[in-house]
């Protein structure tokens, strides 16, 4: 498989790529460099690129042919989220919607979407379980945690991977999804 992966350069991206490689697949990473460094992904094709960046996602996706597309580009820092909220609904918000739009337009029918323990908000034990209430923080992470899902079910009929979920306000939402 062809596989995109989005915020690749930062610690779980690069851990992923790694992952993925020594299972078979061809990698392409794609990050603003903004949280992570280019060290951590040498050996593995690159885009230096923002995923608000619609016209230069685009020509990536035209460029390419993948199959998949692993989302790990979310910002995630809650202190800085208050201070610059605009920041955080232009990156989490829009550039996630740029990056389901270019997969629809080259029918890439495979998405995983990496969340934040933020849906959690302030834990009452540690570590966090699935089952603790969820209480986010920023409206951008509730939304873009329920985006992928609204997204598929209005645009493209999809395919629910029970492996694949994400829990906000105690109800679950997909956060990989299968256009088909």
């Amino acid at each position: 498989m062809k596989i995109l992966v989005t915020g690749g350069a930062g610690y779980i991206g690069s851990q992923m790529n790694i992952k993925l490689r020594e299972a078979g697949h061809d990698i392409c990473v794609l990050d603003n460099l903004s949280n992570s460094d280019r060290c951590a992904v040498k050996n593995f094709d690159f885009y230096h690129c923002d995923i608000t960046n619609l016209q230069y996602l685009d020509s990536i996706f035209a460029e390419e042919e993948f199959d998949a597309v692993l989302h790990f580009a979310g910002l995630i820092d809650v202190a800085e989220s208050i201070h610059k909220p605009a920041l955080y609904y232009k990156n989490n918000v829009t550039g996630t919607l740029n990056i389901l739009d270019c997969m629809v337009k080259y029918n890439v029918s495979h998405f995983l979407f990496s969340s934040t323990a933020a849906v959690y908000g302030t834990p009452e034990t540690i570590p966090i379980k699935e089952t603790h209430p969820t209480q986010p923080i920023k409206c951008s992470v509730m939304f873009i945690n329920r985006a992928p899902l609204a997204w598929c079910s209005e645009s493209h009929e999809y395919r629910k991977n029970s492996r694949s979920r994400s829990r906000t306000n105690g109800k679950w939402y997909l956060a990989s999804c299968c256009l088909c």
